[in-house]
């Protein structure tokens, strides 16, 4: 009996890892939250698009107007995320923007993945993209 009463316990802990594990998993995170709070608002707000050339590595700085730069940084202001455990990422574009502080992404355009440089290279996948990567392909191809 006593036996019978230890492999429930066993079992209701393991579904109950299982659950948080799955949540964990499955949390939808803001630009907020990625960013560590930054602040969309400051007055000086400005973007850098540099393309990545591999074999040779070359970079390449990609020249964005003001008001380009600041409709990217609206538009990635209301996106969400996943995590991505994916480790084959196309990245063939950096985007560095400065707010309050600055900040540095590699991005896989096609994947909608981006590459938080400023958090350990945190991996996330874009899920709800109404313009931010569709302006993003625009601006770098003209």
């Amino acid at each position: 009996m006593k036996g019978k009463h230890i492999l429930i316990v066993i079992i209701v802990i393991l579904v109950g890892v299982l659950g948080l594990k799955f949540m964990i998993d499955n949390k939808t995170y803001s630009a907020n939250e990625i960013l560590e709070n930054p602040d969309f608002s400051a007055a000086n707000r400005e973007m850098e698009v540099i393309k990545i050339k591999h074999n040779p590595l070359e970079l390449i700085t990609i020249e964005i107007p003001a008001d380009q730069q600041k409709l990217l940084i609206e538009s990635f202001k209301n996106l969400s995320f996943k995590k991505n455990k994916d480790s084959q990422i196309e990245y063939h574009y950096r985007f560095n923007f400065s707010l309050n502080s600055n900040f540095a992404f590699y991005i896989d355009v096609d994947k909608g993945i981006i590459v938080n440089l400023s958090d350990k290279n945190q991996k996330y996948v874009i899920i709800n993209d109404e313009n931010f990567l569709e302006n993003f392909k625009e601006i770098i191809e003209n």
